[in-house]
């Protein structure tokens, strides 16, 4: 077999209900010429005899078998280390792709090679498949790594999802996806890529967003990803302005930080909303450590609940620490 042009990435893990949409979706892609590889992070279900059967039927297809789980991004790196493709695709289980995606992709990629990377429009969809969002965010087809700063400093989000295309020789110069950031490593992986060079961006809904199990560990808000997101937003915020310079002073820290205890506030609210006291009572732990002033007020007012052991010490002490130094 010649050495594929794309690398389609499939990480996955205990979905094999769905798992055959998903990968249908990926082989009946308008651009043929793509090697998928599904990395399977140690499935407790059917995972291994569904890809198995696809590889039978379709020689694109490779099927690992990670024999401890990984997690994210250890099983996407895992993934990414099998490719040969100049291109490598990441795509997730549970989500549909357009049959276009692909080809969308590798279009805009060829003709800005200064391009590292390329993503997409996505739809949002509800449990009965109905579209509820369409995530358009207003690009150019070629941009400034810049934009994903500011959109990152404006919605406290990032602006791709995991669902990308990029350069093989991107991964090879500025690494692969940091296991330090776990579950939102490619949060830090966009604004890594950002500084270095330009991103593309299709102007179109090409992948369909299936919604969380509600048993997913990140289906309410996580304390650990607030601490995990707001510490690379802070890391990157001066990254950022010695490359393009002027960014602290359109978006100025105490904004910056008075944002990240607004979306606080509001995780503990939708946490109060669904009755999920184990996540109240981590965020009055949070709250109580955090040093920034409104946060920590409440924490100690909410205190008189009780006193609760902070969970994710290591991302909370990380944040911490970044806040401080970043106020210098």
């Amino acid at each position: 077999m010649k050495k594929p042009l794309v690398s389609i990435c499939l990480t996955t893990y205990n979905r094999a209900d769905s798992l055959s949409l998903t990968i249908d979706s990926i082989l009946n892609q308008q651009f043929s010429d793509f090697e998928l590889i599904i990395s399977d992070d140690n499935s407790t279900d059917n995972t291994s005899e569904l890809c198995k059967a696809y590889c039978s039927r379709d020689p694109r297809v490779m099927y690992y078998r990670n024999i401890e789980n990984l997690k994210m991004p250890g099983n996407l790196n895992k993934a990414i280390s099998y490719a040969s493709g100049d291109f490598i695709a990441n795509l997730h289980d549970g989500d549909i792709y357009k049959p276009e995606l692909i080809s969308k992709w590798i279009e805009l990629l060829l003709k800005h090679p200064e391009a590292l990377f390329v993503f997409n429009q996505y739809n949002s969809l509800d449990e009965s498949g109905k579209i509820i969002i369409v995530y358009d965010h207003k690009l150019a087809e070629v941009n400034e790594g810049l934009v994903l700063m500011k959109y990152f400093l404006n919605t406290l989000t990032s602006a791709p999802w995991g669902t990308v295309m990029a350069r093989k020789n991107a991964y090879e110069k500025f690494g692969f996806f940091n296991k330090n950031y776990g579950f939102i490593s490619d949060v830090e992986m966009w604004l890594r890529l950002g500084l270095s060079g330009k991103v593309c961006y299709v102007n179109q809904p090409l992948i369909d967003l299936t919604p969380r199990e509600k048993n997913h560990l990140y289906f309410l808000p996580n304390w650990k990803i607030f601490c995990l997101n707001a510490t690379i937003l802070l890391e990157y915020y001066p990254l950022y302005e010695q490359s393009y310079p002027g960014i602290q002073k359109t978006y100025p820290l105490d904004t910056i930080l008075k944002k990240i205890e607004d979306q606080a506030l509001h995780n503990m609210a939708i946490l109060l909303k669904n009755r999920s006291f184990k996540g109240v009572r981590q965020g009055i732990a949070i709250f109580r450590e955090l040093p920034l002033k409104r946060l920590n007020r409440i924490g100690s007012i909410l205190s008189l609940i009780g006193i609760f052991p902070v969970e994710y010490k290591s991302e909370l002490c990380k944040l911490k620490q970044t806040i401080i130094e970043i106020r210098g």
